[in-house]
């Protein structure tokens, strides 16, 4: 069940264009942390280090949204012909001794 694919999303929407209500809170993280209980998830917002927001959805709006962002990240790697790099990953070579 856990390995089975994502659905496909109804639509795409285009953020560019004032979809958007302009009261709407804004958010921005650099980082994230993701817990769960027995019957949600909770994503955590970290700008800078700092535990800075959480979000607590469901677990069927939890999957949905990561086939939305694994749909919205591979369209931009295969436009701009280059992969993401996960804050792992930085971490990761940054960490690695020099030769």
């Amino acid at each position: 069940m856990v390995d089975e694919p994502l659905p496909d999303p109804v639509e795409e929407v285009d953020i560019s264009n004032g979809l958007i209500n302009p009261n709407a809170v804004g958010l921005y993280a650099n980082g994230v942390m993701v817990g769960h209980t027995a019957s949600d998830i909770a994503i955590i917002l970290q700008r800078n280090g700092i535990n800075d927001a959480v979000l607590n959805i469901s677990f069927t709006t939890a999957k949905s949204l990561v086939g939305e962002l694994q749909k919205a990240i591979k369209r931009i790697e295969e436009k701009t012909g280059h992969e993401i790099m996960t804050i792992q990953y930085i971490k990761e070579k940054m960490e690695e001794e020099d030769l």
